[in-house]
């Protein structure tokens, strides 16, 4: 599976649907304009005969045209824009439009607790934040669903019917699903979606509020008593009924046609990333089962999220047609045929992945294959993560269950552990700044911090996010000045420091808002030039210790883009601003571009013949921050 081209196709699948949107309400406009003329027409026949000139004029006039065009586009974006204002805090919108309940980690029953170590299995081991996780407490049904418009602001929907009568290993399979449309950019289409279906459906709305108004208006349909305006409002009405429900129905053929083969990846990726094709084939197989509804959502407004789901949640008249799911068989027999026969014993695979505390494989990681992890994660991976979790302290595990707890932890990484003088000057911040209970927990926690493997910081980090978005937007704010401050206490920033803020901004600030979510304007490398010379110049400097290494690794770097007129900046341009600034700058890249860049990096790194677990950590780092998730390495020395 390759994360950069599914990337790249969802991102032409979004410039195919604005073209599918904008010819909707081009061939809308004119239904509606013809069915205006036509009401003219009729009206002037039942008004009087004498109107015949002012209908010509009528329909001679282009201000008719455009003041239709207008109204009927207003009222169309104005839809569109309602609905996706409505879900701009990503998937936690759409959970809560569901009826969801966000788990809390510190109050979990025995089901939920399975869910959610399943859930952060799969992050670490993908290199994403762990999503916010929902539980639809009132649907009985099996089924999940991924929503949000980057991993930064992804959550995990899951029915309390899937909990309840899946195995461990079954609902692995599911949530596996799931997280492969969070990597493959499915989610941003699929909120996109339900902004351009909803717009259209506003005029059938408005439409079928002007019928039911006129229809219940009492009083004789004279000219003299007004029955002739009420008329005209009630032809209109069943104009904008009709031709809103056209674009409704296109609306959800689009819709049907853009999940479907994305279902089928999904359920490809699962099976890759478990290496368990029973477990989701053995979900699929109870659904298609138990019952025909056994995937069907009962909430109301399911049906406006029916293309998110993990089976098909809500049923229409026409069924095939508007269909977001293939048929449950095909997806079973694609996974593992000999499930439509007999249901196969599950084997288990002994653990064989190394414990985290430990050393971990050692070999080479090819620099021209660094990014074609992103997206890949494997058992093994899966099996890593959950050694890295269970390897942390239950301190450590207990505080990373509520937020103050959490905000210990970080602030404990970033305490400087060379200069006692600069650390005696951060823990007198803290002690003025923070409640008693944080700041002591801040001290409790030093030696077990201490403690920690440079493999083991990303996956704490992972972790604590989800503890985070329990905070208001404000507490949030706070929590950033007093980093800030600590970062301060030397009156330096070093490489570590920035990589954590940075991590935590990343995936916290689209969260709450703070920022909106990073569009791919960049087509190539070569408009982002002042970028690339400061982040591959950073990286020379880091990485080389003499001049002439330096500008010999500068070459190389920019030999292998391909690009001319790059020339080693000096090592004062290269600070961590300019390196943040610039990595917003590189996020805006295609999908493929953002891939050539992070091979280059890699190539750069291991110049003396290896990668150590720290650069490959730095790399992992440098690809989060460009919205590519890296799993945790495996083959590294």
């Amino acid at each position: 599976m390759n994360f950069f081209e599914h990337q790249e196709k969802a991102r032409r699948r979004t410039l195919f649907l604005v073209f599918c949107y904008l010819l909707a309400v081009v061939l809308i406009v004119l239904g509606i304009y013809a069915g205006v003329i036509a009401t003219l027409f009729l009206l002037q026949n039942y008004n009087n005969a004498e109107d015949t000139t002012n209908f010509l004029t009528a329909l001679k006039s282009r201000m008719l045209f455009v003041e239709v065009f207008l109204v009927t586009f207003v009222i169309i974006i104005t839809g569109t824009i309602y609905k996706v204002m409505q879900l701009s805090r990503g998937g936690a919108a759409v959970a809560e439009m569901l009826g969801g309940r966000l788990l809390s980690p510190s109050m979990l029953t025995p089901e939920e607790k399975k869910l959610r170590n399943i859930v952060e299995e799969m992050a670490i081991a993908s290199g994403i934040p762990v999503p916010s996780i929902y539980l639809l407490d009132t649907e009985p049904s099996i089924n999940a669903f991924a929503a949000g418009f980057s991993p930064s602001d992804a959550v995990i929907g899951v029915t309390s019917g899937a909990i309840t009568k899946l195995s461990r290993d079954e609902l692995q399979g599911v949530i596996a699903h799931e997280f492969s449309h969070i990597f493959n950019g499915d989610m941003r289409l699929n909120i996109n979606l339900m902004g351009i279906v909803h717009g259209i459906m506003l005029l059938y709305f408005i439409g079928e509020t002007m019928v039911r108004v006129i229809a219940r208006t009492r009083g004789r349909s004279s000219r003299s008593k007004g029955g002739y305006p009420r008329l005209a409002i009630f032809l209109l009405g069943l104009i904008l009924m009709v031709f809103g429900a056209i674009g409704v129905f296109f609306g959800n053929i689009i819709k049907s046609a853009v999940s479907r083969q994305r279902e089928f990846l999904a359920d490809a990726s699962a099976v890759q990333y478990t290496r368990n094709p029973d477990g989701i084939g053995i979900a699929l197989q109870k659904i298609a089962g138990l019952a025909p509804a056994q995937s069907r959502l009962c909430h109301p407004k399911a049906k406006q999220a029916s293309h998110l789901y993990f089976a098909q949640g809500v049923s229409h008249f026409f069924n095939l047609l508007f269909a977001t799911h293939p048929d449950i068989k095909e997806r079973i027999r694609r996974i593992s045929p000999s499930l439509l026969a007999e249901q196969r014993e599950m084997d288990s695979a002994p653990n064989q992945a190394q414990q985290a505390g430990g050393d971990l494989p050692v070999a080479n990681l090819a620099a021209n294959s660094f990014s074609s992890t992103a997206g890949n994660i494997s058992a093994e991976h899966l099996s890593l993560a959950g050694n890295i979790i269970n390897s942390f302290a239950g301190q450590i595990k207990t505080l990373l269950t509520e937020p103050s707890g959490t905000q210990a932890i970080v602030f404990q990484l970033f305490l400087d552990q060379q200069e006692q003088t600069v650390k005696d000057k951060q823990l007198e911040y803290l002690s003025r700044t923070v409640g008693a209970y944080i700041f002591q927990e801040v001290l409790r926690l030093e030696e077990t911090i201490l403690k920690l493997s440079v493999h083991q910081y990303l996956p704490l980090l992972d972790l604590a996010t989800d503890a985070f978005k329990q905070q208001s937007a404000e507490q949030y704010q706070t929590f950033l000045s007093v980093i800030d401050a600590l970062i301060s206490a030397d009156s330096k920033l070093t490489l570590r420091e920035f990589i954590f803020r940075a991590i935590i901004k990343h995936r916290l600030d689209l969260y709450f808002s703070l920022t909106k979510p990073v569009k791919q304007t960049i087509s190539n490398l070569g408009k982002a030039q002042d970028a690339l010379a400061v982040i591959l110049s950073a990286l020379c400097y880091a990485g080389s210790s003499t001049e002439d290494q330096q500008v010999k690794l500068f070459a190389l770097g920019t030999s292998k883009l391909a690009l001319d007129g790059l020339h080693l900046l000096p090592v004062e341009s290269c600070s961590v601003l300019n390196i943040e600034q610039s990595m917003d700058t590189l996020r805006k890249l295609y999908p493929k571009e953002k891939q050539k860049l992070l091979d280059t990096l890699a190539f750069l790194v291991v110049q003396d013949q290896q990668i150590t677990i720290t650069e490959a950590e730095l790399l992992r780092a440098a690809a989060i921050l460009l919205d590519c998730p890296i799993p945790p390495c495996l083959n590294v020395s």
